[in-house]
């Protein structure tokens, strides 16, 4: 897998009073931020599931997704008041292809959704 010249550098914040994502672990090149990763709790079923995952198109398929969920698990590993992130089941496709890669022990749920990936189209 190329990584590109370069590897981000990966930023964790904690936004208490956010009601949606809390939890962020941002990546970066230089002062361009080329990914962000979110996670927060969606009821009792997904305590910590990831509700936003985004890699700039120009960078995607280089593991800044997989550097920055690596960095939350590692954060989660070494700080109890970091929940790890999980997998939620409601993901495009390329977004489960992701979760099976990434999560050696990542189980199927039944009645997954067949999403669709919904890419903006560069100009």
């Amino acid at each position: 897998m190329d990584r590109g010249p370069q590897f981000p550098e990966l930023k964790y914040s904690y936004e208490p009073d956010s009601d949606k994502a809390p939890h962020r672990v941002t990546a970066h090149l230089g002062d361009e931020q080329i990914g962000q990763m979110a996670w927060f709790s969606h009821g009792d079923e997904y305590p910590t599931a990831v509700g936003n995952l985004e890699v700039a198109p120009h960078h995607r398929r280089k593991g800044v997704a997989t550097a920055m969920w690596n960095h939350a698990h590692q954060l989660a590993a070494s700080n109890p008041d970091i929940p790890a992130p999980t997998h939620h089941p409601d993901r495009t496709n390329a977004g489960h292809a992701w979760s099976v890669a990434v999560t050696p022990d990542f189980e199927e749920r039944e009645g997954y959704p067949e999403w669709e990936d919904h890419e903006e189209d560069e100009d």
